[in-house]
């Protein structure tokens, strides 16, 4: 059975979140994951302390980025890599990728907030993000959200499966949640056995991933989203 891990997430480590460390240990305890991560704004002190906390779950390393062509996620297990990014400034080719290394593009979006049907401004900037990174968000929490809401048509999420496809990147999902209330409601699956950071990494990389979300939570079918409805 292919594991779950929400793949996006920010504690109050993060200026715009009020989810609770304590209250995020918890709910990995009481789902009994086998996987989990943060992914806080230029920090990793929350998942480095999950890490000590949780000896029984593999926490993979995670730290969100705000680069010039928009919004990553790195994950990986070197934690003082991480930790240099806390203060980055500059482009996702600036982003380290090697075999320890994977960068996600998170929530792939265009310079208008309403009614998206393209996954980014410009062909020349997927043409430029796509061959930099490992993966791409394709559901995301509060995307969804917006969604339901009828802001963001579905067309958007087929466009996004197209560009991975073109690219040869993994799909992954995250609930993007800074309250908690999301949190493992949008989630990643991974379709190989994860033992450690390297095992997650190569699975991106191999693109060994499914992204997934709680329908009734959304009120919205993933596959009628991959396929434009």
């Amino acid at each position: 059975m292919a594991e779950r891990i929400d793949l996006h997430i920010h504690t109050e480590e993060s200026v715009c979140s009020t989810f609770g460390f304590p209250d995020l240990r918890e709910r990995i305890r009481s789902m009994s994951l086998k996987l989990a991560t943060v992914t806080d704004h230029g920090t990793v002190k929350a998942c480095l302390k999950l890490k000590k906390e949780l000896k029984e779950v593999l926490i993979i390393p995670g730290i969100e980025v705000t680069a010039q062509e928009g919004d990553f996620i790195v994950f990986t297990g070197d934690e003082d890599y991480l930790k240099s990014l806390g203060a980055f400034i500059g482009s996702v080719k600036d982003l380290r990728r090697d075999e320890s290394t994977v960068v996600i593009w998170a929530h792939p979006r265009t310079p208008h907030r309403f009614l998206w049907t393209e996954p980014s401004p410009q062909k020349s900037l997927i043409d430029r993000v796509l061959p930099l990174v490992d993966g791409l968000e394709i559901f995301n929490g509060h995307i969804l959200e917006m969604t339901a809401q009828g802001f963001i048509m579905p067309l958007y999420y087929k466009n996004l499966a197209a560009m991975a496809e073109v690219g040869k990147v993994a799909l992954t999902a995250g609930s993007d949640t800074h309250t908690g209330k999301s949190f493992m409601k949008c989630w990643t699956e991974i379709e190989v056995e994860v033992k450690s950071e390297r095992d997650f990494v190569n699975a991106i990389r191999n693109r060994k991933t499914h992204p997934n979300f709680d329908p009734e939570f959304y009120d919205l079918d993933p596959q009628a989203l991959l396929n434009g409805h």
